[in-house]
């Protein structure tokens, strides 16, 4: 599951590690099926597959806006909210509801 959405969006071990605050340790665990991702890390998984699999027209602006954010750090819950509700998408990037 992991691997699959971390090369979907594109991103290195180091990548994916930052957009979810998880340690490189945990990745491997979770990567190798010893460990599973847990609450907030599980989350936001789970959040950002339906996100994109829910709109795979938008798949491309939604992966740079993820990549984009994940550089900023600690934003990935926030995101995955604000994907929630992706009918909001217009364009570029977010506008306000009608």
């Amino acid at each position: 599951m992991e691997i699959t959405l971390r090369k979907t969006l594109g991103m290195d071990e180091t990548e994916f590690c930052h957009l979810l605050n998880i340690e490189p340790r945990t990745l491997r665990r979770w990567e190798t099926r010893q460990a599973s991702p847990q609450g907030p890390a599980l989350k936001t998984i789970a959040g950002l597959e339906e996100a994109i699999g829910r709109h795979p027209g938008r798949s491309v602006f939604l992966i740079d806006y993820i990549r984009n954010a994940s550089a900023v750090g600690g934003l990935a819950y926030l995101l995955v909210r604000l994907l929630e509700d992706c009918h909001t998408l217009r364009g570029p990037g977010f506008t306000e509801k009608s």
